[in-house]
């Protein structure tokens, strides 16, 4: 389930058919943007809760003396940087294909050119 629903979440960005195709360079850059604002509430919430939201997380063993509560932080800042950073660098990507691709040549353009 999680290849599946990663598969569809990156879909729009990397589409290989002509029948479903890849969204625009500005519509690929807004649904990057888009698609990391859910993890990035869900670490919020985790990173600034006052007590674990996981009560049976809190009888599970502590192998680095960490207490329950500061292990959730430091779970939810391990999911929310590495995370942001993917869809930073594929922002950036998309953003450089975008700015780097020649734009078509017009007709008056060409005629001038010729000249």
């Amino acid at each position: 389930m999680f290849f599946y629903t990663g598969l569809l979440s990156w879909w729009p960005l990397l589409s290989p058919v002509r029948e479903l195709p890849r969204l625009s360079y500005p519509g690929q850059m807004l649904y990057i943007f888009l698609i990391a604002i859910p993890a990035g509430l869900l670490s919020a919430v985790l990173v600034f809760a006052e007590r674990v939201l996981y009560p049976s997380y809190t009888a599970a063993p502590r192998l680095w003396g960490l207490t329950a509560l500061a292990d959730q932080q430091a779970g939810a800042l391990v999911m929310m940087l590495p995370g942001k950073a993917i869809y930073l660098i594929a922002l950036t990507i998309v953003f450089f294909i975008w700015f780097n691709e020649e734009e078509p040549v017009g007709q008056e353009q060409l005629l001038y050119e010729e000249a």
